[in-house]
This record gives C-alpha cells, structure tokens and sequence, in this order.
C-alpha cells in the first residue's frame, strides 16, 4: 500500500515522502477536499479541480507573473495577467505593446498561430451551440507568403451553410466590399495628366483634349459596376464630365470625357482639359 509520511520540526521545516504505489500503474493520489471528503488526482486521467463548486480562487503563477492564470470562484470568469476578470475571459496585457513594435508577435496580447507558414489562414469564428453552423468569422488567408495575406470578415445570411465574404482589407491596404468604392480618383487633365490622389487606379491614358482612360490596378469582376465622374476647371464655369460607354469601358478600366458646355469658348461644345477631374466606382 502506498503511504505519504509528512515529518514536522521544531524549526518549522518539513519533509514530506512519499512511497511508490505496489503496481506501476497506480498512480492516484487521494486527498481530502475542503470538506474532508476523500477525492482523488490521477496525473494520467481527466482532472476536476474544485469539483463541489466552492467559492474559491484557482491561482498560476509565473516568473514576475503572480497572475498568469486566474479561475474567479465567485462567477467563473478567467483571468490572464488580472486577479479580478470582469468578463468570461479577461486579458490584462499591460506587459505588452503593439504600437511600439507591430512586427513582433511577443508584442501582442493575442496570437493566432498557424503552424504551416504558406498558403493557408487563420482566424476567428462566431457560433452558437451548434459547432456546424459559423455565423461569422475574421479570417487572415496567407497570400502564398508568409505573413503578406488579406484580412477577410464574413457572415451568415442563410442560417446554414459557408457564412458569406462581406469585406476583404487586402495586404497592400485596398479595401474590397459591396458598400466601399473599389476605384477612386481625383486627378490634374491638363498638360500631362496626374492624380492627386487614388485607390486602386493603376495609371492615366491621355487620349487627347478632355479625353482620359482611368486604369484600374485590380479588374473589375464584371462591366456592371457603377460609376460617378464630376469636374469642375479654373478656366470656365460650366464643364461636363461622362463616362464614356462607346470607348474603352470595360473590367480593367474606364473611359472619362470633359466636354464644355457654355464656358469661355463661347458656348462651343466640345472636350476641354480639366484641371479638377473625380471618378468613383462601386461594383463587384
């Protein structure tokens, strides 16, 4: 039979001693709970700490971490690096600091980890009791090298199935969904054409007075995109931008004409260089 011997001194030190059990693979220990009734610890079977449910804390510790790990009695709730957790799970990473260094992952409170380094994702699922049924997810898809991918958010609109790809923010910082603009623009028509400033435009084709290509650095799925050009000129008060579905109005870009209609040129219709020139986009 297995013993414990536990000797005491005057000096307060102890030793504590335990026998090993008559068969290799006994290996319970059994000790009274805090209600002296016997419970047992097998290091090789499923473990329940605090099983009558008292109202008391369960503390880890690490190294200048008093507490790694925290079980609130009293509801339940977790804590990690905090001793009072307010929610189910609460994170203090006050150790911790992203802004300082966003490309060390020992920065961040949370890491997600994929063990396979190409070519795949992880994220985050949203669910109820049915473990079949994700109702939404943060997904980060590896972009075939490690690290550069696009960070995806979806949803379930069928109660069923593959939730759906809602918004896509892809690594180089475009932002691709069904309610932001997948092209936009605003550019200088005269002399050699320039933007301002763009998302998702690749280049400017100058196609003669008035007459510009917007190019887009990702295609369009389809030509069934909407599409809002404006102007407005320094030189006359009264211009007119379209978008000019005869010419070239396809996936990879779009046509823009500046025609005058009653400025300076005395009234004279035709197509006037444009200092001030938008173009919008919203499609698939």
């Amino acid at each position: 039979m297995a013993k414990v011997k536990i000797q005491g001194s005057a000096s307060g030190t102890g030793i504590l001693t335990v026998t090993a059990p008559n068969t290799s693979t006994d290996r319970t220990i059994t000790l009274p709970d805090e209600t002296a009734t016997l419970s047992t610890f097998d290091p090789d079977g499923a473990v329940v700490i605090n099983d009558t449910g008292a109202d008391v804390d369960f503390r880890v510790e690490g190294s200048g971490a008093a507490n790694a790990l925290f079980v609130q009695g009293s509801d339940g709730n977790v804590g990690i690096g905090v001793a009072n957790p307010k929610a189910t799970l609460d994170i203090d990473a006050a150790s911790k600091n992203a802004v300082g260094d966003l490309d060390d992952p020992n920065d961040y409170a949370i890491v997600i980890r994929n063990g396979s380094t190409t070519g795949t994702g992880n994220g985050i699922a949203f669910t109820n009791d049915s473990a079949d049924n994700v109702g939404g997810a943060i997904l980060h898809i590896d972009r075939g090298s490690n690290n550069l991918g696009d960070l995806v958010f979806y949803t379930n609109a069928n109660n069923s199935g593959d939730p759906s790809e809602r918004m896509r923010i892809t690594n180089d910082g475009r932002g691709l969904s069904q309610f932001t603009a997948k092209v936009w623009c605003r550019y200088n028509g005269n002399g050699t054409p320039a933007f301002y400033d763009s998302h998702n435009c690749d280049s400017l084709t100058d196609n003669g007075t008035g007459d510009y290509t917007v190019n887009f650095t990702v295609s369009m799925a389809n030509t069934d995109y909407a599409h809002f050009v404006n102007n407005s000129d320094n030189n006359t008060n009264a211009t007119l931008a379209i978008a000019h579905s005869t010419g070239t109005f396809d996936e990879d870009g779009m046509q823009v004409l500046h025609q005058d209609v009653g400025g300076d040129s005395g009234g004279a219709s035709g197509n006037i260089d444009s200092d001030d020139c938008s173009v919008l986009v919203f499609g698939d």
